[in-house]
């Protein structure tokens, strides 16, 4: 597993109001005025994350997010198979 982190309000924010541009059928009015509490949420599943030690990829670019989400998946794969030298040879 790994988790996803907006790690300031103000991105928070922004990520919110940009999904209600994206996707106006969502009741996004209702989830702006919620902040607080998802920051507070997320302040949680940080917490228990980092308690589990579950990796925290901080969201804040697709790309970049999806490349450091797979190398924390290349690093799990290498930890349970790792790789034999003698079929490199």
């Amino acid at each position: 597993p790994v988790t996803l982190a907006v790690t300031t309000r103000k991105r928070l924010v922004s990520q919110l109001a940009r999904r209600s541009r994206e996707q106006p059928d969502r009741n996004s009015s209702r989830t702006r005025e919620e902040v607080e509490a998802i920051w507070e949420l997320q302040k949680f599943m940080l917490d228990q994350a980092d308690k589990s030690g579950i990796p925290v990829v901080a969201n804040w670019r697709i790309e970049e997010t999806v490349k450091q989400v797979i190398a924390e998946i290349m690093t799990r794969i290498t930890e349970r198979f790792p790789p034999d030298p003698a079929a490199l040879q």
